[in-house]
């Protein structure tokens, strides 16, 4: 699937079990909505999470790689962090992270491309 977006849908980080998880995703607490920017189409993506026991409340969660996105383009160490653990993990793969990055909008050239290399060469380090 190199170079192409992944069908597959992604899951919500908070229906892993904590244990699965790598530490750096499961230290942020707060969320973070006063500057988010996601990936376009993000909207169509969201996933229904119902935590046990809240019944009948849901939440439309953002999907895990549109989550990785915004996270980036926050771009705070703790961002970086978080994103280095999902992707070394395997919850997000590069190359659909960098597709989504491409569809960013009100985000200048310049910085997607310095997105892009990011997860390029997160990825390149992985692998080898």
């Amino acid at each position: 699937m190199r170079g192409q977006e992944s069908s597959e849908p992604g899951r919500v980080l908070g229906a892993y079990a904590k244990d699965l998880l790598p530490v750096e995703a499961t230290t942020s607490i707060e969320a973070d909505l006063a500057f988010f920017v996601a990936p376009d189409g993000w909207e169509s993506r969201t996933i229904e999470f119902a935590a046990p026991g809240a019944a009948p409340a849901r939440a439309r969660c953002l999907e895990s790689r549109d989550c990785v996105v915004a996270e980036l383009v926050a771009g705070r160490e703790k961002d970086r962090t978080f994103a280095a653990a999902v992707i070394r993990e395997g919850l997000a793969e590069p190359e659909t992270l960098i597709t989504r990055i491409r569809t960013l909008s009100g985000v200048d050239a310049g910085s997607i491309d310095r997105l892009e290399g990011w997860v390029r060469g997160l990825a390149g380090r992985s692998a080898g």
